[in-house]
């Protein structure tokens, strides 16, 4: 299953997430998120229970092989799509290393429009790379002086488990 193409089954995902959503909740998440991009309406419950279907009928998977495909959701033109991305690398956040720091995730970060992708990539997939490998600390933390402030957001959010896991020296953050 690690070489299967995922093509077929993001697609199907795709098309579930289109036929859940709700045209009346589209148009009030639209002007809550404050967003230009299309919206299908679905709620976070029920794009959680489609990743996480897809993570029960497609593991083990390689974050290499996931990367393209969550990247292609990341870069829609629907927020619901980005959502469904940022639920899949949570699911399979135990796929990415301290190496994925810099590619994909601070480049997906760049890329969030809002604290609703942000905080979840944060809390649990960038979070989980460094709780599993202290050595990434030092490239999350470089993250606080980026340009895009959801990148910058995230250097701070991202240590939020391994705070919690006083894996993390809390000194970290008084240096300014």
């Amino acid at each position: 299953m690690p070489n299967e193409d995922l093509t077929p089954a993001i697609a199907a995902l795709i098309v579930e997430l289109q036929a859940q959503g709700d045209p009346n909740r589209a148009l009030h998440e639209k002007a809550y998120m404050k967003s230009q991009r299309d919206f299908y309406g679905v709620t976070k419950p029920a794009i959680d229970r489609l990743a996480r279907a897809f993570y029960r009928a497609h593991k083990p998977l390689s974050a290499d092989a996931l990367i393209p495909h969550i990247d292609r959701l990341f870069r829609a033109d629907n927020f619901d799509e980005t959502s469904l991305g940022v639920s899949l690398a949570a699911c399979y956040a135990d796929a990415f290393n301290v190496q994925h720091l810099e590619h994909p995730l601070s480049d997906w970060f760049d890329l969030c429009e809002g604290w609703a992708h942000c905080d979840e990539l944060a809390a649990h997939v960038s979070g989980a790379v460094i709780l599993a490998d202290p050595s990434g600390i030092p490239t999350v933390y470089a993250w606080r002086t980026r340009p895009v402030l959801w990148t910058r957001r995230a250097s701070i959010l991202s240590h939020l488990l391994a705070i919690r896991a006083k894996r993390v020296p809390l000194n970290l953050f008084l240096d300014t």
